[in-house]
């Protein structure tokens, strides 16, 4: 292979497996649809998973990160750590799928297939309850952060606010999760309880993580 540049940065290996699972999902596509011949497609052999990252924040660092963020960015981080939901299901969450009344969020609506990403119910917390209900009273569109544009840019400075590093919008499902089993005692099985983890080797990962 052809060394990087001088001054590049080489791709992580969840990046290129991230990329090349893109490229051959393409070339199944084109040949499902005979836009080329099935026969020519070429084998694309897919680096290791990389190990789980285990960042996650602690208690501190949540209030510090919503006390940095605004907007739709410290909506979505609230609904985040509350429900452990991913960032589309959040990006994507519409008003009907919420009933204030019940304190439920259905975070797959009507219509839409369970995929192995699943979308579940989840109760609305005593602390995402007002925020909630904050956000109802002043929405202007039918998605309750308001669109489905990338939240990314707002969540970034917010972590640059705060000073945390190492943070996507995957560690809040993380750190939902860990705290779950820290402080409320949770083990793999009620893990998989809440929903959010359908199999013993995803919910597994939060073994190590001492109660106290």
């Amino acid at each position: 292979a052809r060394p990087a540049p001088t001054g590049s940065t080489r791709p992580s290996a969840g990046t290129l497996r991230r990329e090349l699972g893109i490229l051959t999902t393409a070339f199944n596509h084109a040949g499902r649809e005979k836009l080329i011949d099935k026969n020519v497609i070429p084998y694309v052999p897919l680096p290791e998973s990389p190990a789980a990252k285990d960042r996650w924040l602690t208690r501190s660092e949540a209030e510090a990160f919503l006390v940095a963020a605004n907007g739709r960015t410290k909506l979505f981080i609230s609904i985040a750590l509350e429900t452990a939901s991913r960032k589309t299901a959040i990006l994507r969450l519409m008003w009907p799928q919420i009933d204030l009344d019940r304190r439920l969020i259905n975070f797959n609506p009507p219509g839409r297939v369970q995929t192995k990403k699943r979308r579940i119910s989840c109760p609305i917390s005593d602390a995402l309850y007002p925020v909630l209900v904050e956000a109802q009273s002043v929405k202007s569109s039918e998605y309750v952060l308001g669109s489905i544009k990338s939240i990314r840019t707002g969540f970034d400075a917010a972590c640059r606010r705060a000073g945390l590093e190492g943070v996507s919008p995957h560690v809040l499902r993380h750190t939902w999760a860990t705290w779950m089993r820290r402080y409320a005692g949770l083990d793999t099985k009620g893990l998989m309880g809440t929903g959010a983890w359908k199999d013993h080797k995803s919910a597994s990962r939060y073994e190590h993580v001492v109660v106290s």
